[in-house]
């Protein structure tokens, strides 16, 4: 398992690069060790069967135009979470159409976890996702191989009809709101 980050978020990987491992706390007590750690994308990129994008919307573009260039055919590349069609605007980053089918390109319904950042190289996981984890391919014809994969992860993950749905069924745009309204206060 190998981590990347942008240059400018040095703090949150140099723990880990120089630990050479993760630790969890609440729902995943433990460490675990990583290959690499740091901002040299091809070497993270190495040997990558499954590449996880996480980041909120506002990275996706960002996130493609990083990633332009080094695709691979034998690589599954998964926006976590869609975050208002995280794998159509990966795509457009990368200057793909929409229904070339030549990269496995994807996105899941929600995060199957949620964590903070307690101290550098220690995340503290509070929720987990069981159910109703839905992961869609771009084009939706590649949702087997993209789940195949993604289950080999979370065994929970759901295949969903397309990325309208993961999209659609993304609660952020929902929850967040409300909660940010109703805390404003302290914000």
């Amino acid at each position: 398992m190998s981590l990347w980050d942008f240059e400018r978020f040095d703090a949150n990987i140099a723990a880990i690069a120089a630990s050479g491992t993760i630790e969890g706390r609440v729902k995943f007590e433990g460490r675990v060790g990583i290959h690499y750690a740091g901002h040299d994308l091809d070497r993270a990129l190495e040997g990558a069967e499954l590449v996880l994008l996480v980041g909120p919307a506002y990275a996706h573009e960002a996130m493609g135009e990083a990633l332009s260039g080094r695709l691979t055919t034998e690589a599954a590349y998964c926006m976590l979470p869609s975050a208002c069609n995280g794998a159509v605007v990966l795509r457009m980053s990368l200057g793909l159409d929409l229904l070339d089918d030549t990269y496995l390109i994807g996105e899941t319904s929600t995060l199957p976890y949620g964590c903070r950042l307690v101290e550098p190289g220690v995340v503290r996981v509070t929720t987990r996702v069981l159910d109703g984890l839905f992961v869609a391919a771009l084009p939706s014809a590649r949702t087997p191989e993209l789940l195949a994969k993604l289950q080999m992860v979370w065994p929970q993950a759901e295949a969903a009809r397309n990325v309208l749905q993961t999209t659609l069924q993304n609660a952020n745009p929902v929850l967040h709101p409300a909660i940010m309204l109703l805390n404003a206060s302290r914000i």
